[in-house]
Order: C-alpha cells, then structure tokens, then sequence
C-alpha cells in the first residue's frame, strides 16, 4: 500500500491475529451415570468474528482430579440446532493435567476445515502414534484434502450436501453469531476442571487473502463439473485438465443437480477463488426448459451476478450446453437449447469467453451427443470427459491463458 510504513503494516497484519474466544477455569464436576457428554463451558462468538480463511489455533488445559479411569473430551461449533466437531481426544488413566492444542484452517468460503492433524496434541507424550503431533514433531496417517467436491476434507465440514440433485446446508455460517462448546465425559463419580481454554485466529483479514499460483483456477459447475459418469479424481475433465496441464492448479466445486443459480451462489461465498482465481463456468444445464428466452433470460442474469462479483481483470472461461437424450422427446427443451448456446455466443462480453463444446460433442445428426460419448442420456463418460477436456484446453490457449 503507498505511503504505508513498515511499522503501519506491522500493525495492520498484526490486528488479524488475536484472541477470538477464551475461558478460564471453572470448578470441579462430577461425571454421571452412564458417561455422557456434559458441556463444561458455552462461549459466544459474534457473527463475522472468524474470517475467510482464517487459521483456528485451539489450545487448552485440563486437570482431571482422579486418575482411575479413561475418559472422552470434544471441542464443538454449535449454532441453533447444529452442532460441529472441531476436535475430539480420549485420554487414558494415568493422567492427571492435559494441556492440549490443534490447529484448523479454513476454506475460503468458510465451509471446510483442513485439520493439521486428525487428533489433538497432548503434549508431555513419551512417545508418538500416527495422527498425532506435538511441538517438536508432526505425523498423519490420512491425507487433510479429498478429491470429492461435496466432502473436499478429512477434518470437520460446516456443510453438507444431499444426493443430486443437490442441496447444500450450511450447519455453521460464519457470518452469524455461534457457540464454542467444550463437553467432556467422565465416569460417575470422577471429578475434573477445566482450566483454560483459548482460540486463536490467524488471518490476513476479512477479505482472506491469498498468495496463490497466479493460473490457480476455479471450475464451477454441475454434474458435468463434478465428474457424474466418469471416475472421480481418474477421467472427469477437470482431473484430465490438470493431467494436460501440470503446474496449474484446480479446485473442482461441481455439485450435482445444481441450477446455475445455486452454482453463483456459491462463487460468491468464495472472496478468494471465487472472485480472483481464473474460472471455468459450466452451468446452466438444469435450467432447461423448452421456453428458450426463458432459459437464456436466466442464464444471463446469473453470469451479471457474477461478473460483477469476479475481480477486474479476473478470468473466465464459460462452457456452452450439451444436450440430454431425454430433451428429444418431446423435443421442445432440445429445439430450445441451439437458440440459448446462440445466444451466448453473440453476447458482446460473454461470447468470445464460450468454449464451444456442444460443436465438438453434439456432433450425431439431429444434435445428438455420440453413445460412445455418454454414460446415460446427459453424463458423459471418460472419453467423453476427455474430448471436454481437449476443448476446454484449446480454449485457455486462445484466451491466452498459459
């Protein structure tokens, strides 16, 4: 920033880094019959507290006053109904005072945890297991990220996503005040204290900033996005794209079912990738219908939603529709589909950004998609994905996009 001090960008950085939530100790309590989860402390934090990106570190001590049996503790998000495990550890017989600690970083869109390890700290171990890690040293025994774009991490998730065709539930927004909980379960007639606890947020600020691959690139979409038909993670395009171009890196965010509103949706919620990363879009799909001005009306009011939303100079890349067997009979979504890809080309900002696939996939007589293309009436299979990705290929390469 011009005119800005070291000194002033010290403290700016350093006002992103602070203690967001914390509580001190508590008193005794006594387990109950049966060893269920009592919450030993609730605190509150306000809406918009925790931001994109954000690194959670969690640290705590607890005294467990009588060492004669195991016993369970959990670190819970809670908002209304819902109820988020961000940490769980069991702890054996012979201790009596656990400091603990574990670190969760955030997606941009807030709604993944990538946990640094997949159990808590317990410092003071003679030794170290696998999925565990201390100061002086880290070990994990399963990877932090997944291929599956409903399920992208192995740590807590703050949304879940139904069957296609898709429905999203934010469990925990962050943008809305919400509780850290901390519950332990003891056996009846054991006491124990709670004697710290502290939540650490690490961030760059409420934009979350990101010093990414400058080719970084978001693929939004569907079904096709998502990879319906192939092998996820082995023949959908955007894993096929990757392949072609090694170095640029993809995050594949497609979801079956979705409308492309719903698809926009969730861009937005992504300050980040959303707004800054190159974009391929491939949506629009399940806003089919036989009244094309109406499909194209919808289309064109979800891509200004976005473009007002990407960044100046951001990149986009936006696929053209395939058709589905299905639409040919009775035939009026299918003679709808040509006029709506037409229309697309010869808008003056999105047109030259299409990436023509249904030319180069629709290509059986009548605008058939090839049954050797398909994995049902409207899902492509591998080799279908790979022609897909061929064309979306070339497209980058005529957008200039090295």
């Amino acid at each position: 920033m011009a005119g800005t001090s070291a000194y002033e960008t010290y403290i700016r950085d350093r006002a992103y880094s602070r203690v967001i939530a914390s509580a001190g100790r508590t008193g005794r309590f006594y387990g109950q019959n049966g060893k269920p989860f009592v919450t030993v402390t609730t605190i509150p934090v306000a809406g918009g507290t925790v931001y994109p990106a954000a690194s959670l570190r969690i640290s705590g001590l607890l005294a467990k006053l009588a060492a004669t049996a195991g016993w369970n503790f959990r670190l819970r998000f809670t908002q209304g109904a819902a109820s988020v495990n961000v940490l769980t550890a069991y702890m054996d017989a012979t201790r009596s005072h656990i400091p603990f600690a574990t670190d969760l970083k955030l997606s941009y869109d807030r709604k993944w945890a990538f946990a640094k390890s997949r159990t808590p700290a317990i410092f003071g171990e003679g030794s170290l297991s696998a999925g565990i890690h201390s100061l002086y040293k880290v070990e994990s025994n399963n990877l932090p990220v997944n291929l599956s774009p409903r399920g992208q991490t192995a740590g807590p998730a703050f949304a879940s996503y139904s069957a296609p065709p898709t429905v999203e539930t934010v469990l925990i927004d962050f943008a809305s005040a919400f509780e850290i909980e901390l519950q332990i379960a003891i056996s009846e007639g054991e006491c124990a204290e709670l004697l710290d606890l502290t939540v650490e947020m690490l961030s760059h600020g409420p934009n979350g900033v990101n010093y990414a691959a400058p080719t970084a690139t978001y693929c939004a979409g569907d079904s096709l996005t998502e990879g319906t038909g192939a092998t996820t993670g082995a023949d959908d395009w955007v894993t096929l794209l990757g392949q072609q171009r090694p170095g640029r890196p993809l995050l594949n965010t497609g979801l079956g079912g979705q409308k492309i509103e719903k698809v926009i949706d969730r861009v937005l919620d992504d300050p980040v990738a959303g707004r800054h990363w190159d974009l391929i879009l491939w949506a629009g799909t399940n806003d089919a219908t036989g009244d094309a001005a109406l499909w194209w009306g919808t289309m064109l009011t979800q891509l200004e939603r976005l473009f007002a939303f990407r960044a100046p100079g951001a990149r986009t890349l936006i696929c053209n529709l395939l058709p589905s067997e299905d639409w040919f009979t009775p035939g009026e979504v299918a003679a709808a589909l040509p006029s709506v890809n037409a229309s697309l080309a010869a808008h003056a900002t999105y047109g030259p950004l299409v990436c023509d696939l249904y030319a180069v996939l629709a290509t059986d007589p009548g605008g058939h998609v090839p049954a050797a293309y398909r994995a049902d009436a409207l899902h492509l299979n591998g080799t279908g994905y790979g022609v897909v990705k061929d064309a979306i290929d070339a497209k980058m390469t005529a957008l200039g996009w090295a």
